[in-house]
């Protein structure tokens, strides 16, 4: 199983919008992993090239591992501003891939003006999918239940039984929205803490 991969199809599948596009060039470009992977230098040509899921799964499946782990980090780190996510890729060695029922599975916090309501839901993605609270706050509101969900895989740590996504929170919320009832988790074991 290859974390990276699987963060790497999510990440790189926002890439098609544009905004998206520009600042993921503007935080890579100083790394030079750009130009290692082949991938347009501007907002346009980039978000034409990750333009569909075939594209991102195609680029990805392709990159060397000398490529891999160093745009997973740079990813995490300097795009989404989020150094735990890297070190949680690279905790552990072996990684499963399973459909785990929602009832088990627990979110990282993912807009800290929401901590609260996530707090007070107990991180329970079937709680924070269902509360008002949280689905009439940006990003959440700008969604609609049954909207497609490009890449249902989620990638999580866990602990005693129970599964804590830390990355593709909006897609595990959109996906109980949807009506799942078991989502796709990338997953490894977190003996010591929770979450």
């Amino acid at each position: 199983m290859n974390q990276f991969r699987i963060y790497l199809r999510g990440e790189l599948g926002k890439l098609s919008d544009r905004s998206d596009a520009a600042n993921f060039i503007a935080a890579v470009r100083p790394s030079g992993l750009l130009a290692k992977v082949g991938l347009g230098g501007d907002p346009e040509s980039l978000s034409r090239q990750l333009g569909s899921r075939a594209a991102v799964d195609e680029l990805v499946a392709t990159l060397p591992p000398d490529v891999l782990e160093p745009l997973a980090q740079c990813c995490g780190d300097v795009c989404r501003a989020n150094p735990d996510l890297y070190r949680k890729l690279t905790s552990s060695n072996e990684w499963l891939k399973q459909d785990v029922p929602i009832d088990s599975i627990r979110l990282q916090q993912a807009e800290p003006r929401l901590g609260e309501i996530f707090a007070e839901l107990d991180y329970r993605l079937t709680a924070v999918a269902a509360d008002p609270r949280v689905l009439s706050s940006p990003p959440y509101s700008c969604r609609t239940a049954r909207e497609n969900v490009d890449y249902p895989v989620c990638l999580a740590k866990r602990h005693a039984g129970v599964f804590y996504v830390f990355d593709g929170i909006h897609r595990a919320i959109q996906l109980v929205r949807n009506g799942q009832t078991h989502i796709t988790l990338c997953f490894s074991e977190d003996p010591e803490t929770a979450g």
